[in-house]
């Protein structure tokens, strides 16, 4: 009898693990063709940028590719100098997280603004950073 309720519940569990995939696919879209360990461009406009591992942050990437982005707390999601507004690839960063919704507030969000220190980079990514922000 046991062997057969573990049986069947197993086979549920695997219905349940497709089905689950299946509705994260409709809403997220296709896999992304990216894996870590992949090179995934980063943009920032006339500010410069370039490649880097995937999962690296923008604060990162603007880091590596000598592009100046003030950070005020260090890349702790903090004081928001290091906001960037994504111009494309939004689909290809890294989820929001509700601290990050918090310092940016809900206008930013709406117009697609990200903080770099968090956004990480899944795939192929063009943000601009706004004039205030700009380290002259």
């Amino acid at each position: 009898m046991a062997s057969r309720t573990r049986k069947m519940f197993s086979k549920a569990l695997g219905r349940s693990r497709e089905v689950v995939e299946r509705v994260r696919q409709r809403v997220s879209g296709p896999p992304s063709p990216y894996r870590p360990g992949d090179q995934v461009r980063v943009s920032f406009g006339a500010s410069g940028g370039g490649d880097v591992e995937y999962g690296t942050s923008l604060l990162a990437a603007a880091r590596t590719h000598d592009v100046d982005l003030d950070h005020f707390c260090g890349g702790n999601s903090s004081c928001g100098t290091c906001r960037v507004r994504i111009r494309s690839g939004a689909e290809h960063l890294s989820e929001m997280h509700m601290n990050e919704e918090i310092v940016l507030g809900v206008d930013a969000v709406r117009s697609g603004d990200r903080l770099a220190c968090q956004a990480r980079a899944l795939g192929p990514v063009e943000a601009e950073i706004p004039e205030f922000f700009l380290v002259r």
